[in-house]
């Protein structure tokens, strides 16, 4: 009996330790800006639970991230926070208030 609860738990305790992995975004996902005749990329490079934010390959800012459900939150310095939509398989997120849709790049 007491292996059958063991078991139990050490299942239970799996299954959960497995849903919250999901919960971290690896990789870059960059997007392509027009503004008027300039064109420039924007990338969001993501490593543990730290995010980087670049323009044109130069770093900007760094700052940390959560995921809540498929709201994505990245919080930067200065209280800058910029919150995004992330897609089901987490190969996309657009970001709110700009409007731009950010896209994994593959390996």
């Amino acid at each position: 009996m007491k292996k059958k609860i063991i078991l139990g738990l050490l299942t239970i305790f799996g299954i959960v330790s497995l849903a919250g992995c999901g919960q971290k975004l690896s990789g870059t996902y960059s997007a392509k800006i027009n503004l008027i005749l300039v064109e420039s990329e924007a990338s969001y490079v993501f490593k543990g639970d730290k995010v980087t934010e670049k323009a044109d390959g130069e770093v900007q800012d760094e700052g940390t991230y959560e995921i809540e459900d498929n709201k994505l939150t990245m919080t930067f310095s200065e209280d800058k926070v910029l919150t995004a939509k992330l897609s089901k398989d987490k190969n996309s997120f657009e970001a709110d208030d700009l409007g731009i849709k950010f896209i994994k790049e593959e390996k």
